[in-house]
């Protein structure tokens, strides 16, 4: 439903749900800030049936359906890598496919890992009494973590199209 217009703001001409104030653009810069006055308005969450505000795990299908983790089980299980044969405990010959659960937890561990922030990803599985203890590795391995990393794609390998998820922040491999 399109937002109304009051005398101090206009719609967005690019997206009804959208009031930008109505006033010139400032044509010179200061040193002092000064807010914009917003006008006061109720705030209304619309979610769709079947989705509570206070379940993490259907607000995160809003974004990730099933058939859409379905599909980047497949791509990731698709794409072959490359792996040298002349290290024979390269963590890449033990693959076998990805299931659904793993592409779960694989995304749960990546958000954890924006919120947590640690120097090098083998901090994470750390067990020195030094470290913080973080909690996946009672849910994955580090070397599966890594190989999901390495293999996770969200398309198949013949799309002419970005064919990997830019990684949400950079990772060291230890």
């Amino acid at each position: 439903m399109p937002k109304k217009m009051t005398a101090t703001t206009e719609v967005d001409p690019t997206d009804d749900g959208t009031l930008r104030p109505n006033e010139k653009p400032i044509s010179n810069s200061g040193t002092g800030f000064q807010p914009m006055r917003l006008e006061d308005h109720d705030i209304e969450i619309t979610l769709p049936d079947g989705v509570s505000a206070d379940d993490p795990y259907s607000l995160f299908q809003l974004y990730y359906s099933e058939e859409i983790i379905q599909t980047i089980v497949d791509a990731t299980n698709n794409y072959e890598r490359a792996i040298s044969s002349d290290n024979p405990k390269a963590r890449g010959k033990d693959w076998y496919p990805a299931t659904t659960h793993e592409i779960y937890l694989y995304l749960a561990i990546r958000i954890y890992m924006t919120l947590h922030v640690e120097n090098e990803i083998s901090d994470y599985w750390s067990t020195s009494k030094d470290d913080p203890i973080h909690p996946m590795a009672k849910y994955m391995s580090k070397n599966r973590f890594l190989e999901l990393h390495i293999r996770f794609r969200i398309s198949n390998n013949n799309d002419t199209t970005y064919s990997r998820v830019c990684p949400l922040f950079f990772i060291k491999y230890n």
